[in-house]
Parts: structure tokens; sequence; C-alpha cells
């Protein structure tokens, strides 16, 4: 699929909640959002606020000031634009691919949240108050998304040089609610907090986690029980999938935590 034919494809999607025409500005809101998502789905590894703009102008032919390219970023109304795409988006993720009632009743949760962080490249010269991990200066954005209903339900922005772990929804929040995300939110503090809020969370393992095997569910023996992770190594597979239940410790806290293992069979280990 070419640039060309990507970039109306997108901008078909985004045609219902954004305005196609407006003559204050050279990029009507529909043309200047759809080129934003469309620059981070470009083959660029990082990027800049500068590279964005350049981006753009390349992609429709027009020459836009980085006065009046920051005006538009600052502004209260790209967000509430960027507000109601994701919503929409996420809508019909959640219509198309989710048999939401039945998948929660079968999971036995209210809900399923989806959390992340995505980080942007700022100019150098703001790095004392948005210092970067990778760049110099960077913001990054976290939010939680409902999978079913496509809602933001938290977001908010800090440095990019920010930990993941030090930006997460409120607790209160979270009761009866499954919350998917990545490593970058592994934590033995915070899995105890989520379970003691009654909440419940969908993450890989790290490969050095401490994590004691309290019990096998199926596809092991009792032999390994009582074995961290970092010392679970059978030299052959034993079933496609494992199940077992294992204990995080962090300081006078502790919980048991349901534990599966699946097996690869290109790299002949299980993860």
């Amino acid at each position: 699929m070419t640039k060309r034919t990507t970039l109306n494809t997108v901008k078909q999607s985004f045609r219902r909640v954004l305005p196609a025409s407006d003559k204050r500005t050279v990029l009507p809101p529909l043309d200047f959002v759809t080129g934003l998502v469309l620059c981070f789905l470009s083959d660029t590894k990082s990027f800049s606020l500068e590279s964005i703009r350049r981006f753009l102008m390349a992609q429709y032919g027009v020459s836009i000031s980085k006065g009046a390219f920051w005006e538009r970023l600052s502004g209260q109304s790209l967000k509430k634009q960027l507000y109601a795409v994701l919503s929409q988006l996420m809508s019909r993720l959640a219509t198309e691919s989710i048999a939401g009632k039945e998948l929660l009743e079968k999971l036995k949760v209210s809900g399923i949240y989806l959390i992340d962080s995505s980080t942007v490249s700022l100019w150098d010269g703001v790095k004392e108050r948005y210092p970067g991990t990778w760049t110099t200066a960077a913001i990054k954005w976290h939010a939680c998304v409902d999978l079913l209903s496509g809602q933001v339900r938290w977001f908010a922005l800090s440095p990019g040089s920010t930990n993941d772990r030090q930006c997460f929804p409120p607790l209160k929040s979270i009761a009866g609610k499954l919350l998917v995300f990545d490593l970058g939110y592994w934590d033995y503090g915070l899995l105890l907090l989520i379970d003691a809020a009654d909440g419940f969370f969908l993450s890989r393992v790290k490969s050095n986690a401490a994590l004691r095997i309290e019990s096998v569910v199926s596809g092991l023996s009792d032999g390994w029980v009582g074995c961290t992770l970092s010392e679970f190594k059978p030299k052959r597979k034993k079933k496609d999938i494992l199940e077992a239940r294992g204990e995080v410790v962090d300081g006078d806290l502790s919980g048991v935590f349901r534990l599966i293992g699946f097996w690869n069979p290109i790299e002949k280990k299980y993860h």
C-alpha cells in the first residue's frame, strides 16, 4: 500500500469526527490529524516535532511556519480532535472484533483497560523541564483506554525520562477491571497494590523475575514446587501450555498469581 493510499484510508476513518475544511488554517483538522497519525505509521524509529512538521509539508505540498505549527500543537483543539479520533477507532475495534459482554462474563471482570505510554522528542532547549531518555528532551503521554468502549479513562503527561511505573491510573478506579500492560510497568509492589485494590492484570514476566512456584496446576510435576522461574529450565518440551501459581514478595507484602507458560518451538523453550 502506497503512502498516498494509506493517507486516503486513514482520512476516511477520521472523516466522521474531524472537519474537512477550515478557512483559518492551511491544513484543515482532517488533514492535519491524519498527517500526524500517518507520520507515526511510517518506518521512522524516532521523531521530533520539527521532523513531523517537515513530514506534513512534504505530504500535502504546503508551507507551515514553525510558529503556526507550534500553535496547532499547543492548542486545546488538537487535544479534543485526538480524543475524538481515538474514541472512534477504539469503538470500531470493540464492535468489530470483540464480543464485549460475553468476554467480560467469561473473564469475570467488569472491564478491560489497556495501559501504555508514547514518547515524542522535543527541542533540546527544554531539556531542563522535559529531560528525555533516548533523546535530550522529550515528553511522554501515559494513557489508560477502555478496550470495549474506546473511551480514554485516564491520561497524564510527564517528562520523557519518567518511568512508566510512576504514572499509573488511580487504584480506586481499577476494582474489578483487567489491566493489560507491558514490562515497563513490571514492579512487584504495583502488582500487589493492584491485587489489594481488587483489580486484575495481564503481563509478560521479566526473564530475571524471582517468582517462586507455589503450586502446580497442569503440565508440570510437583517437583518444581519451590523453584523460582529463573531456575525453571526444562531440557525438553512437556506440554504446549503449562500452568502454575507463583508467589510475589515485596517487603512484608506477598501475593500468589497465575502463571502461564507457552512452548516456543523455534527457540525450544517456554515463555
